[in-house]
């Protein structure tokens, strides 16, 4: 009876130790240099995992140890307070930015996202809340769940044209952001990808960037080329503008957003008898201080 109870103890001795083997082979080692914590990946490519150097500007680099650094992993720096700038110019292979990275980042200011970056997690930049500027160079198609969640300092964002989704509370809480830009690539936004009401968009006319301006009662910017002074749209400056300015402010025939900027010719966001006087001296020939009957955007007057 013992030597039966012997071999299953050592049968089950065997089965744990088999297990314990099988996980730390699956286990991914750390392993520093130069203050970088990193994973390797394969044998030609490495994850940033850490940083335990004692700059504040971390300068993400092309290669470690003979291989390419190809992803900040998921959440390599979180809550680290002492980073105040990410430096991704020599970052040459880098592909991915992975979920929570540099979430709660609380020192960061400024960020530059290489073209190389083809993905990015969700919760990558949340909580940054000292993060002003974002310069988007990526050539990823979506701006994550949250990337930017309660990133209360952040004023200027750019969006690069290969997105084509904005997804929900992506921009949310950014109490500060004032202007962004969305090109017309994108496709979809969600309802809750902004949550601030001070936030002013920029789009294009018919795009879904204006059509969600819209439907959620966000203030909006047309950034379209088009002939100041056109108020009919047919391609023409001349008296039948002056007429479609009265007919629209007299509720007879409305004019639609893209025509309603290029009537505004003195450029002051609203709409009155004045632009339809300020285009008829310009067709009477008198000097006007705005260039009517040149094709701008809305942002020459910004």
């Amino acid at each position: 009876m013992k030597s039966i109870k012997r071999r299953i103890m050592v049968a089950v001795l065997a089965l744990l130790l088999s297990v314990c083997v099988c996980i730390q082979a699956n286990a991914e080692a750390v392993y520093v240099v130069n203050g970088y914590a990193y994973n390797i990946l394969n044998n030609y490519s490495i994850a940033i995992c850490g940083w335990e150097g004692e700059s504040t500007d971390l300068v993400i680099p092309d290669a470690l140890v003979g291989r390419n650094v190809v992803s900040v992993a998921a959440r390599a720096l979180k809550d680290n307070t002492e980073v105040t700038s990410v430096d991704f110019s020599n970052a040459n292979y880098l592909n991915t930015i992975e979920m929570e990275a540099f979430y709660g980042c609380s020192g960061l200011t400024e960020v530059d996202i290489p073209r190389t970056v083809t993905a990015m997690g969700d919760n990558v930049f949340q909580n940054c809340t000292s993060l002003q500027s974002v310069n988007i160079h990526a050539t990823m198609t979506a701006i994550p769940e949250m990337c930017f969640y309660n990133c209360a300092s952040l004023t200027e964002v750019s969006i690069p044209p290969t997105v084509t989704e904005i997804k929900k509370f992506a921009f949310a809480n950014c109490s500060a952001l004032e202007y962004i830009e969305i090109p017309t690539t994108v496709t979809n936004i969600v309802s809750s990808a902004f949550r601030n009401d001070n936030v002013t968009i920029g789009c294009y006319f018919n795009s879904c960037a204006y059509q969600f301006a819209k439907d959620n009662n966000m203030p909006f910017v047309l950034l379209d080329s088009y002939l100041l002074g056109d108020a009919n749209g047919d391609g023409y400056v001349n008296i039948n503008d002056v007429t479609a300015i009265q007919r629209h402010l007299a509720v007879l025939e409305l004019l639609n957003d893209l025509q309603l900027v290029a009537a505004d010719v003195n450029a002051d966001g609203t709409w009155e008898i004045t632009d339809a006087t300020v285009l008829q001296r310009y067709l009477a020939e008198y000097a006007v201080d705005y260039p009517i009957n040149q094709t701008v955007t809305r942002r020459d007057f910004m």
